[in-house]
Parts: C-alpha cells; structure tokens; sequence
C-alpha cells in the first residue's frame, strides 16, 4: 500500500480505473490497526504538505468554452495522489483520533481537490 501511495502513476490508475479504492485505503488503515504501537500512518501530515506544495491547483479549473477540464497535464498524477493520500489521511484520523499523525484539513487545498473530484466523474 506504502508503494502505491508513493507512486504518482499508480495512485492516477486506482483514481480513474479501480472501483474498490475506498475499501483498499480503508483496508490498509485496519491492517495497521491490527499491528502493534507505534501505529505510524502510511501517509503524514508533512508528506501531505510536500505534495500539497508540487501541483499546481489553478490549473484544475473549468473550461467555460466547452465546459470540461484538461486533465491530460503533468498535475494530474500528483492530483490524483493527493485525493487517495487524504482519504487514508482522513480514514486514519477517523479511526485513530488521538494520534499524533493526524492532519489539519484547513491546511490543505480540498476545495480545489473536491473540484477535481467533479470534473473527473462528469
């Protein structure tokens, strides 16, 4: 899971082409809960932020032309990446709410990645 969430071009292929993402990430997130302590995330709040500080977000903006959104770029990977690192992120936090490794969502762009979310499924 470590490997997927690391590689840009595999996080693009489960974004756009795997139905059971949400159930893998949140599968990876149990089997770290079956381990013993420390229980450290996959994916921390500075990884999170160092991807964060990679893409470029005003790139993933509506073409009011032809109404549609040109995801054949060089963000589109990192997007993509971002989208599953946040929801592990997210699953993590809900299961472990104490932790240490748990992120702050004001910190991080979600408009912007919840509008790409949209594009992607229109």
């Amino acid at each position: 899971v470590k490997n997927t969430l690391n590689d840009a071009s595999r996080c693009e292929v489960l974004f756009y082409h795997q139905t059971g993402v949400l159930v893998f990430l949140t599968n990876a997130v149990d089997m770290l809960l079956k381990r013993s302590e420390p229980r450290i995330p996959i994916v921390s709040p500075i990884q999170l932020e160092r991807l964060t500080s990679k893409i470029t977000w005003q790139q993933c903006t509506r073409n009011h032309n032809n109404n549609s959104l040109d995801l054949a770029n060089e963000n589109n990977e990192r997007r993509c990446q971002f989208v599953l690192q946040v929801v592990y992120a997210f699953v993590f936090f809900d299961k472990i709410e104490d932790s240490a490794f748990a992120i702050d969502p004001r910190s991080l762009p979600l408009t912007e990645a919840l509008d790409f979310c949209n594009f992607c499924v229109e």
